[in-house]
């Protein structure tokens, strides 16, 4: 997750973690070239009002203006749609909130099978809050470094996986998945997606606390852009943890599979 940029009314430190709130009420005749928008267009933001930050710490992606920082009254002002484009980046995803993105999941479809071979550097994206973002990077780093996640077909629609993590040994192949295409397990989404599914190979038995709780973990995944990808992840034992959608981006391939450990 981006830390939030504070103008020269407070800045982040250990000592000032929620530095004061900036208003900037109104300006009047600012034009703020953005660069363009995910389906290409130039943006420029004219004339705009702003709240005040009266709590700056929970909103991940303040807008840093000469005068301070300042969040627009929507995000839409900056990013109208999010409709799919083959011109949304890897950085368009992680500047988006956690709605858009899943907003922007629902619109999307399903990778073709065959592509879905090789290792994907994968990274986490907003979660929502800070203690959803702590959670979700505790559950992901578990084994050390989050690195990839990595496909191999086996048949028209099935296949196998696993994830990669760097410790003090180096790089570890393990978390293992299958990994198929099929509707959604969202609710109100019956699209088609790319499934990654733990529960075969892991459990108490296999590897202890650890392997329980992957047990209980499923991804699905789908396409972007050429080779960018928006998965959603679940996990948990009861049903209130695994309504908390956790997405990730996955870019590449970026190596050839090798096989977990």
């Amino acid at each position: 997750m981006v830390a939030p940029l504070y103008g020269p009314q407070g800045r982040i430190s250990r000592a000032n973690p929620k530095p004061p709130a900036v208003a900037l009420l109104e300006t009047q005749s600012m034009r703020a070239p953005l660069g363009p928008d995910v389906g290409g267009n130039e943006l420029k933001l004219r004339g705009s009002r702003f709240r005040r930050l009266d709590n700056a710490a929970k909103r991940p992606y303040p807008w840093f203006t000469e005068r301070g920082v300042a969040m627009p009254e929507s995000i839409s002002q900056i990013i109208p749609s999010v409709a799919p484009s083959p011109t949304v980046s890897t950085l368009d995803l992680r500047m988006m909130p956690l709605q858009q993105v899943l907003d922007l999941y629902h619109r999307l479809d399903a990778p073709p099978f065959e592509d879905m071979h090789g290792e994907f550097a994968a990274s986490l994206l907003d979660q929502g809050s800070a203690g959803a973002y702590l959670f979700g990077a505790f559950a992901v780093n578990f084994k050390g470094r989050w690195l990839c996640k990595a496909f191999e077909p086996t048949g028209p629609n099935e296949g196998h996986g696993y994830n990669t993590f760097q410790d003090r040994r180096g790089v570890q192949r393990a978390a293992r998945m299958r990994t198929r295409i099929g509707p959604s397990k969202l609710p109100g989404d019956e699209k088609d997606a790319f499934h990654l599914e733990y529960a075969d190979f892991n459990s108490l038995r296999k590897g202890g606390p650890t392997g329980a709780y992957m047990h209980t973990m499923f991804d699905e995944v789908r396409k972007v852009a050429d080779r960018l990808y928006l998965g959603i992840g679940r996990l948990g034992f009861t049903e209130k943890a695994q309504a908390h959608l956790r997405p990730f981006i996955l870019e590449g391939p970026v190596a050839e599979f090798v096989g977990a450990d």
